[in-house]
């Protein structure tokens, strides 16, 4: 899976980022689930039991459970004399369920295998201000920060701040199709020798040649093609999965009226995809429990929160169109 579709990731990313991808693999262990055993449970091997989480995450065990792939990244930590806590090693995992590989699983490697190119630099650090430490996940465009506080010889971590999930979700789809149809739509004589079973067996089952689209995230990935639609924010939005800088908000932002920022900021979109997207997983448990009426309302909720992106997306490509049409306005590509 590495192999065929290693050449198409440097593509989407450029060239300039080989070094990124590179890392990445000797980074992160890829890992089956072996048969018999499910995708949380392997999991749970993995984790730091230094660490108590706060459990009030929205993805439950139940969510794990089905996935077909998931990227994990465990932080180790370590404990000075003066109750300093740092960071002492990291280890990153893409787990995959077990079976052969079919289309659906080398899409799940390709997902997942994304997640983990844009969390290899600075996935995890540790900020120390005002005597608090606080530990900052970055994963692309995420942000998730969380306290932290020693209770006994373990750390208790507890969820403070999440943003760019959503998002991140879907530029991380998009590419996903994106570069499973590239190999899809490859042709046969340009695959290795030794590739040509695995390229063969996902392609199975493909009625007339139709495009791979993922099943998954689909409000998310349509915001994320809008913006990248869009010239000038492809090449910042990759830049700022990578590395973790802010150069797409600064951009976003410099398109909208003074007046109109504070219901259309690139912040906001970033929540209200995320409200997107916990909507979702809101109605998958409210389904999961037989409730009609929660399901009904958390869809609804999805429906309005996506309504609310689209129509930013939509009234800040009328400001940028309007930015580019009058010559007394600069704008920096």
């Amino acid at each position: 899976m590495v192999r065929l579709a290693l050449p198409i990731f440097i593509k989407k990313f450029g060239v300039e980022n080989i070094s990124v991808i590179l890392t990445t693999l000797k980074n992160v262990q890829i890992q089956e689930a072996s048969n018999g055993k499910n995708m949380l449970s392997l999991l749970k091997e993995h984790e730091n039991s230094q660490v108590i989480d706060d459990p009030s995450s929205i993805t439950n065990d139940s969510v794990k459970a089905m996935s077909v792939g998931i990227y994990e990244s465990n932080p180790f930590f370590s404990i000075s004399e003066n109750q300093d806590i740092n960071i002492q090693k990291v280890k990153r995992y893409i787990i995959l369920r077990s079976g052969k590989i079919d289309l659906e699983k080398f899409a799940a490697f390709v997902h997942e295998f994304g997640h983990a190119i844009k969390s290899t630099h600075n996935e995890f650090s540790i900020s120390h201000k005002d005597s608090q430490n606080t530990l900052i996940y970055r994963n692309g465009l995420i942000n998730n920060r969380q306290s932290m506080s020693l209770q006994g010889d373990k750390i208790l971590l507890k969820n403070i701040s999440s943003v760019g999930t959503g998002m991140e979700e879907g530029v991380n789809t998009m590419f996903e199709e994106d570069i499973v149809n590239e190999i899809l739509s490859m042709n046969r004589n340009d695959i290795p020798e030794d590739l040509l079973e695995l390229f063969d067996t996902i392609r199975e089952n493909r009625e007339n040649d139709e495009e791979y689209k993922s099943n998954a995230y689909g409000p998310e990935c349509a915001a994320a093609r809008a913006l990248f639609n869009i010239p000038g924010f492809p090449e910042r939005i990759i830049y700022d999965e990578l590395y973790g800088t802010s150069k797409t908000e600064a951009f976003y932002d410099s398109m909208i009226p003074e007046d109109k920022k504070a219901k259309n900021s690139w912040h906001l979109m970033l929540k209200n995809l995320d409200d997107t997207m916990r909507y979702n997983y809101l109605a998958i448990q409210s389904m999961q429990k037989l409730n009609r009426t929660k399901l009904k309302e958390n869809m609804q909720k999805r429906v309005d929160s996506f309504t609310q992106v689209a129509t930013q997306i939509i009234d800040m490509s009328k400001f940028y169109k309007q930015k580019r049409e009058d010559p007394d306005q600069e704008i920096r590509l």
